[in-house]
């Protein structure tokens, strides 16, 4: 014999006795009973959950709470055993560009009228798809065959663009975002000479390091010296612009070809004070400059000779020289007349030697040596 429940009874909300189903005010205590549909009761519910959430944490922060505390602990979990908790490194090289010095360094009102040094680099991206943190080295070397098969390493570093000064500490690249680096050539030579090789010729090498430790980044190069997708590494070089880093030059002191072609058996290049001299015998302290610049070279050469004398008081004085180039028709004439006016009376006394364009040593100019005299 079984026990049923009475399916015509309810239970009265205040006094928990049994009343009739359908009605509405308890015969026992005398309390109304209002009863809810359900999709009332659910309604409530919530309501009462968003009040709490509103009053005390906030929705959205208690929404990103929730998803952080559930979903980080468990991905991190799960990279966790399948070892790909690690960084992820990939560089991407942007594009080629140069700096002046001089120039893109200085205000326009402080800019000089000839640039002497021009420094190349390659605007670059670390880019790290992995979970945790990279420390890139901020150096890294290529190595090539070259036409006797022989391995040709260029090696590269990491440069503060605004300073020109290499950088001396590991490039964090984080997982939020890439991080952009300016490299620049900082030697090259063959392997057999002490440059170094990696692996395998045709290939870049990175070396970084991540919470597993140290780690190698390599990356091919086709013939043109175009960084390529490694595959095994899962390291995607392509860019929008191709570009060979192979064709990177490291700073070129236009200053430098100058000297050789006409300061044979002189000092080249000695630094006494605010610039390096161009040349200096045993006579002259002298500036090369073309020859429309004869007054910054003349200005230029006064101030070394003070300088000189200066840091070398014990050494027999030299007197101001100029080197004046780029002698075309056009502008040499205009400015040795202008030059020759100025000088001609012009204390102390200042030897020139004019260039032509063509010639390819100091004997084959034309000297004048200007003195209060030389009228």
């Amino acid at each position: 014999m079984s026990i049923q429940a009475d399916s015509t009874k309810k239970e009265c909300p205040k006094c928990r006795l049994p009343i009739p189903r359908l009605a509405v005010v308890c015969p026992v205590c005398r309390s109304e009973i209002k009863e809810k549909p359900s999709r009332q009761k659910k309604w409530d519910r919530t309501v009462s959950v968003a009040k709490f959430v509103k009053d005390w944490i906030g929705f959205p922060a208690a929404a990103i709470a929730a998803i952080a505390a559930l979903y980080a602990p468990a991905r991190e979990n799960i990279l966790s055993l399948l070892g790909r908790d690690g960084a992820n490194l990939r560089f991407e090289a942007l594009r080629p560009d140069a700096i002046s010095l001089g120039q893109d360094d200085t205000p326009v009102s402080a800019q000089k009228d000839k640039i002497d040094i021009n420094i190349s680099f390659l605007r670059a991206a670390f880019v790290n798809d992995g979970a945790s943190t990279a420390s890139v080295m901020p150096e890294f070397m290529c190595s090539v065959p070259d036409d006797n098969q022989r391995a040709f390493t260029s090696r590269y570093q990491l440069i503060d663009i605004n300073s020109q000064k290499r950088l001396l500490e590991d490039v964090e690249v984080p997982t939020t975002g890439p991080v952009f680096v300016n490299v620049v050539l900082k030697e090259s030579g063959l392997a057999e000479d002490g440059y170094g090789s990696t692996a395998t010729l045709g290939t870049c090498e990175f070396r970084f390091s991540d919470k597993y430790g140290s780690k190698l980044l390599t990356l091919h190069l086709d013939k043109s010296g175009i960084l390529q997708t490694d595959h095994s590494s899962g390291a995607v070089t392509t860019s929008d612009i191709a570009t060979s880093i192979l064709e990177l030059d490291g700073a070129e002191d236009n200053r430098v070809a100058p000297r050789n072609r006409f300061c044979a058996g002189m000092l080249r290049g000695i630094r006494m004070d605010s610039e390096p001299i161009d040349c200096i015998t045993g006579t002259h302290v002298i500036a090369i400059e073309p020859v429309y610049l004869w007054e910054r070279g003349l200005q230029r050469a006064l101030r070394q000779v003070a300088e000189f004398r200066r840091l070398a008081p014990d050494a027999a004085a030299r007197s101001p020289g100029l080197i004046l180039t780029d002698c075309t028709e056009e502008n040499c004439v205009i400015s040795k007349t202008e030059m020759e006016l100025a000088l001609a009376s012009f204390s102390p006394s200042v030897t020139v030697w004019m260039c032509d364009e063509w010639v390819k040593s100091l004997g084959n100019c034309v000297r004048t040596d200007f003195t209060v005299n030389s009228k």
